[in-house]
């Protein structure tokens, strides 16, 4: 498999025989209607910081294995997972979220989170399943942009609909799904330091019940 990091508009050179390359986009719609639910959400605001490196960065490569030699997927991870901190974190907090490049105004925030693609891989299977995984390192910092929590976390492997014929589209949604996946459970721990280091008047004990797919309502 093959990886290829670059920013914006740089292009992929790619050895070998031709392949088809599907340039994959953010798009907001393809995230599911997944919904935190009322009461396990905090008080504050939520900064989703971020370099415009990390904004831009993308990965290029095909999968492994016969089925997937003949396509070559980008995908603009960096954007996917910036949107879905976003979307994520600003369901969280009642505040909301913001994004930022900015790091040296951080305050006003209840919390400030770093999302950083880490790692991806899939696997296309014709008249099967096919599969992606994706990682992100994820970082909370303080006032002072000193990282107090970080972690890595892992999607799983996210299933794509089987297909009678490639369809790269489908590769795209679940590329938004499975950064969603990923943020859910870093909200359950950012919530949960949250609540044990800086509680605020009237809110649960941290382990009440954390965020996530399971806990996350249409």
């Amino acid at each position: 498999m093959t990886r290829i990091w670059m920013a914006g508009g740089a292009a992929a050179l790619l050895t070998g025989c031709a392949a088809l390359i599907h340039h994959g986009k953010y798009d907001p719609k393809a995230f599911a209607p997944w919904r935190i639910a009322q009461d396990k959400k905090i008080e504050g605001r939520a900064l989703i910081l971020s370099t415009a490196r990390d904004d831009g960065l993308a990965y290029s490569g095909h999968p492994p294995g016969m089925a997937g030699v003949a396509t070559s997927q980008v995908l603009p991870f960096g954007v996917i997972i910036r949107e879905a901190a976003k979307r994520v974190l600003g369901d969280l907090f009642l505040g909301g979220a913001d994004t930022s490049n900015d790091a040296s105004h951080l305050e006003g925030y209840r919390a400030v989170v770093v999302p950083r693609f880490s790692d991806f891989v899939y696997r296309v299977r014709i008249f099967g399943t096919s599969q992606l995984d994706l990682s992100v390192h994820v970082a909370l910092l303080d006032a002072r942009g000193q990282a107090v929590f970080e972690q890595n976390y892992d999607s799983g492997w996210e299933d794509v609909p089987p297909q009678e014929r490639a369809d790269p589209t489908l590769i795209d949604r679940a590329a938004h799904v499975a950064a969603q996946r990923v943020m859910l459970q870093a909200a359950a721990d950012v919530r949960d330091w949250l609540l044990a280091h800086s509680p605020l008047s009237g809110e649960p004990p941290r382990g009440a019940e954390s965020p996530g797919p399971g806990a996350a309502s249409p």
